[in-house]
């Protein structure tokens, strides 16, 4: 891992993001980029009756985006690590998802918009994850630990996204003190499954532990999340199942309630 993307919000809220991607880059000695995205505003308002608004709303963006990269050099101010920044103006989704390219993993916040502030006009954790070209390290609003990876639980549940999941997380896992594949069915004998995940892990001499947890009404959520609890995890690896046609955004069940659920990071891959 050798480059992190970390994607700023509004200012205010901005502390547990960046210190989750420093943490994120201090153990690989990793380059990182702050990235602010002035949406734009075609993509939220049309028609001659909403053109007088976009003057006051476009500086209204400029000067939050001014309070965030400010305050993105504070909180990095101390570090020792390779850091510049980016602003991204008149940008669409597309925009942030290009600049993805050239990094090895997004950090977002957990942060769901608000009607009260202008973080309604800005993108969030449920739309990078679905088209980021690189995993997305989510980050919990309330995140203050000082440690990322050492005791990673990964979701699997024999699906494409949680393969690679596992591929992408791969620098951590091979650092982690711990790693246990969690698997929640309806059927408490399915050896197949958590043996494909540990057969993979194997191959990469990475040990780990197996956790299988029944759940006759076929709820994952709440049975992943008592796992991450017993473990004392510190990060959450797993696949996000979803689609996005233009702004639209549509995620699977289980993805949208760990984001909305979520206590500790969690590494997304799509």
């Amino acid at each position: 891992m050798k480059s992190v993307l970390i994607h700023l919000t509004d200012g205010n809220g901005l502390s547990p993001c960046v210190n989750a991607g420093l943490l994120l880059a201090a153990r690989f000695d990793a380059k990182v980029r702050g990235v602010y995205a002035i949406p734009s505003l075609a993509a939220s308002f049309w028609g001659s009756e909403s053109a007088e608004f976009i003057p006051t709303l476009e500086n209204q963006l400029r000067k939050t985006a001014e309070f965030t990269l400010t305050k993105f050099k504070e909180l990095t101010a101390n570090s020792s690590l390779t850091i510049d920044h980016k602003l991204l103006e008149n940008a669409f989704l597309s925009s942030i998802a290009e600049e993805s390219f050239g990094h090895d993993v997004m950090v977002a916040t957990q942060l769901r918009k608000s009607p009260e502030t202008m973080v309604e006009m800005e993108y969030q954790a449920p739309d990078l994850v679905v088209v980021s070209a690189c995993p997305t390290l989510v980050v919990p609003k309330e995140f203050k630990a000082e440690v990322i990876g050492e005791r990673i639980v990964i979701a699997w549940n024999n699906s494409r996204e949680a393969s690679r999941a596992i591929r992408d997380a791969l620098p951590l896992l091979k650092k982690a003190q711990s790693v246990v594949v969690a698997h929640v069915s309806p059927n408490h004998h399915d050896p197949v499954t958590a043996c494909q995940a540990s057969e993979y892990l194997h191959n990469h001499a990475i040990p780990h532990t197996v956790v299988m947890r029944q759940s006759p009404t076929h709820a994952v959520t709440a049975p992943l999340l008592d796992i991450v609890a017993e473990h004392k995890s510190d990060l959450l690896v797993m696949g996000a199942w979803g689609h996005s046609r233009l702004r639209e955004l549509v995620l699977g069940g289980v993805t949208r309630e760990i984001l909305d659920q979520l206590s500790i990071p969690a590494l997304m891959s799509h």
